[in-house]
């Protein structure tokens, strides 16, 4: 474990790079299926969300193939379907301090396998058991760190437990590095970003624009208030260096 986080810290790659070589790692070190690495925002406050969960600032995710990773970031991330999770309300329950945990240790086997979110979501992933660690990074923001294990394989233990948060604990600079759709937005760096630059949440309003949606219909769509839709398109203009939507498809749809 100590020497994957000299790995992390001795790669000298991009954030997107050392999260990808961090996750691929961890698995092969706990024998996991699919992990996650998200930073979470601070909770939805006063702006109409019908989900008043935290928001998912930046996500990547190891170990699932093209089409479900697709309908993970389209029908999970940008629907903001992870607040209707079973374990999110309690893993989140207590923000500003580490913490981990064992999926039994927080939802019982009971509740976990009558869930309809588990059957349509976490099933759908192909997953089932699951160890986490969460450690505050600062501006009220927390980094997750999270793996799964496939149906009818063994459940994780306590030695899992540790080693996620360990190298939660001592990788969390990672989340601390510039996300540069932010970057861009605030006017920090000028050179374009990519589409593919662009946080899931992003992605999915620019897919919406692409189609012609207004921002009512876009807000509609993706379960969030017209505020929060038009907050994320000028967001958007920022990042990609345009001032319309006229411009936005002629610069960066058409190709």
């Amino acid at each position: 474990m100590l020497a994957l986080v000299g790995e992390i810290g001795e790669l000298g790659a991009t954030p997107g790079e050392a999260c990808v070589h961090l996750m691929a790692r961890l698995a092969d070190l706990i024998g996991s299926g699919p992990v996650w690495w998200s930073v979470i925002g601070g909770a939805a406050s006063g702006e109409g969300q019908a989900n008043d969960v935290a928001d998912v600032m930046r996500s990547r995710v190891h170990g699932l193939d093209h089409a479900t990773l697709q309908r993970w970031e389209r029908d999970y991330l940008q629907a903001r379907v992870y607040g209707e999770h079973p374990m999110w309300e309690k893993a989140f329950a207590a923000p500003g301090r580490p913490r981990s945990f064992l999926r039994r240790d927080i939802v019982e086997d009971g509740v976990w396998y009558r869930n309809p979110h588990v059957t349509d979501y976490v099933r759908g992933f192909g997953a089932d058991d699951i160890v986490a660690a969460i450690v505050p990074t600062g501006d009220g923001t927390e980094l997750c760190v999270a793996a799964m294990r496939s149906w009818g394989d063994v459940g994780f233990t306590a030695r899992e437990r540790e080693i996620i948060q360990l190298l939660a604990a001592n990788t969390a600079w990672l989340a601390r590095r510039p996300d540069p759709l932010a970057s861009m937005a605030n006017g920090h760096i000028r050179p374009p970003v990519t589409i593919a630059d662009l946080a899931p949440r992003h992605r999915g309003v620019l897919e919406l624009l692409a189609a012609g949606h207004s921002e009512k219909r876009i807000a509609a769509t993706l379960n969030i208030s017209p505020r929060t839709a038009h907050k994320y398109i000028e967001q958007i203009y920022r990042a990609l260096d345009v001032s319309s939507r006229a411009e936005l498809m002629a610069r960066f749809i058409a190709r």
